[in-house]
């Protein structure tokens, strides 16, 4: 059997990839590459040049089936530098373009073809210079703000308006920045072994995931400032992946600036805590974006609860917020917040402060524990007080006997005074978590009992 000469079949090739199964593609391009004279180099070539913006119908098959072919013969090409950076510019780029921000499944589909081809040939530093960057310099676009002066990891200005292949969409570029430094952690993770899970920048990867880290968590801390579209962009695009990167590697430098800076887990969150200070500050909307940011942090710590830290370098101690002040009387106040949403999340970060197994943080902060204990108390009882409408001081109400009586019959006058023993600050707040969630089933009018017979004992 002959061999097909090429330009019969590479066009129809192409227009193939709007129908079929995204899956087959790497057994096509062989089967052309066998049965045809064409070379890798050529077939390549011809690929790059070839990508066409088909009709909606079929864009996500011809998206994944065109990407997947590319990935595929870039892996067969030895002159992997030259042509991953030509991938990235003339075809990566443009397909993320062209995708609907709101298609998160093919973005994603898209994204992990691509990702696997940059740990297979080992392009973290190619795409830390160019994807990355084209990717910060969008968001900034997307924002109005070219220049990314505010953001201390990131010094260079950009020109978005006289860039060649133009922008990405800001919730785009995003994603993208996000699931990258994802897919990079579990690579990373996949190939160290538990005695080899330590940071020694000795590889691409290390370099990439540190330097991509420290960009998106200064992106974190500038978006959280900025309106409240931008904060949620923060919240729930960014805040989670970098906590996550941040509890692996919690302190480490960032290379690729002289003099070198450094970052670390305690600096992040010392600043993210400024950030929620100001938040507290202003209207609602914000402090309810401080309880999401706040929620966000214990959320990943303890997700990564018990687990080892690999982090060899030491920059400075943990920064721990939990004996602030401030956090406490913040809680205290979310938890009678009139926004239901606002009080589950409050009720969330107590718990969290609980639950964190630190003994030596439980000594350290167990008098902050009991002096947050009557404020709360006292808010609880004003919200009550106001709700009823009763203040009368001539003795108790109807509705106080009647609530008494019941917290006897539920044991809840029992609970701290157990043969004596007075409770310490940690172990009061879990009785007041217990009765919190128990009684607001029945109604607040059993809550000022609770209060009268357990917290103020």
């Amino acid at each position: 059997m002959g061999s097909v000469h090429p330009a019969t079949h590479l066009e129809s090739l192409v227009k193939s990839f709007s129908f079929v199964p995204p899956a087959s593609v790497p057994a096509i391009i062989d089967c052309v590459l066998a049965s045809s004279v064409v070379s890798v180099a050529n077939l390549l070539s011809f690929l790059l040049q070839s990508f066409t913006d088909f009709g909606e119908a079929h864009q996500s098959n011809y998206i994944l089936c065109h990407t997947s072919a590319l990935c595929h013969i870039i892996k067969k090409d030895r002159a992997q530098s030259d042509v991953m950076n030509q991938f990235i510019s003339t075809s990566f780029i443009p397909l993320l373009k062209v995708i609907d921000p709101s298609n998160s499944e093919l973005l994603n589909e898209t994204e992990e073809l691509v990702y696997h081809l940059v740990f297979e040939t080992g392009s973290w530093e190619l795409i830390g210079k160019t994807l990355v960057p084209f990717c910060l310099s969008s968001v900034c676009f997307s924002i109005g703000t070219i220049s990314k002066d505010d953001m201390d990891a990131d010094k260079q200005s950009t020109e978005s308006s006289s860039e060649p292949l133009g922008t990405l969409p800001g919730k785009t570029a995003l994603q993208v920045l996000t699931s990258l430094l994802d897919f990079s952690l579990k690579s990373w993770r996949g190939i160290a072994t538990s005695e080899q899970k330590i940071l020694k920048f000795s590889s691409s990867l290390d370099v990439f995931i540190v330097n991509l880290t420290g960009k998106l968590s200064n992106l974190a801390l500038w978006l959280l400032m900025l309106s409240a579209e931008d904060r949620l962009h923060a919240i729930h695009l960014i805040l989670p992946i970098v906590l996550r990167s941040l509890n692996v590697f919690s302190a480490f430098k960032i290379l690729e600036h002289e003099p070198q800076c450094s970052i670390s887990r305690a600096h992040f969150l010392e600043k993210m805590w400024n950030c929620c200070s100001s938040l507290f500050q202003l209207g609602h909307l914000e402090r309810r974006d401080a309880y999401r940011i706040l929620s966000s942090y214990f959320s990943s710590f303890c997700e990564s609860d018990g687990q080892e830290k690999f982090a060899e370098i030491n920059i400075d101690e943990e920064f721990d917020f939990r004996g602030n002040e401030m956090l406490w009387k913040q809680v205290q106040i979310g938890l009678v917040d009139k926004d239901s949403s606002v009080r589950k999340m409050a009720l969330y970060i107590l718990k969290s402060l609980m639950n964190y197994n630190s003994s030596s943080f439980l000594s350290r902060n167990d008098q902050c524990f009991s002096n947050s204990l009557q404020p709360a108390a006292d808010a609880k009882k004003v919200a009550i007080m106001s709700q009823d409408g009763n203040t009368s001081h001539d003795g108790p109400t109807k509705r106080k006997k009647w609530a008494e009586k019941e917290a006897k019959s539920m044991g809840i006058r029992e609970v701290c005074h157990l043969d004596g023993i007075c409770l310490n600050g940690v172990e009061r707040w879990k009785v007041f978590v217990l009765l919190y969630e128990t009684l607001e089933e029945y109604g607040t009018h059993l809550v000022e009992a609770a209060w009268t017979h357990q917290c103020d004992a």
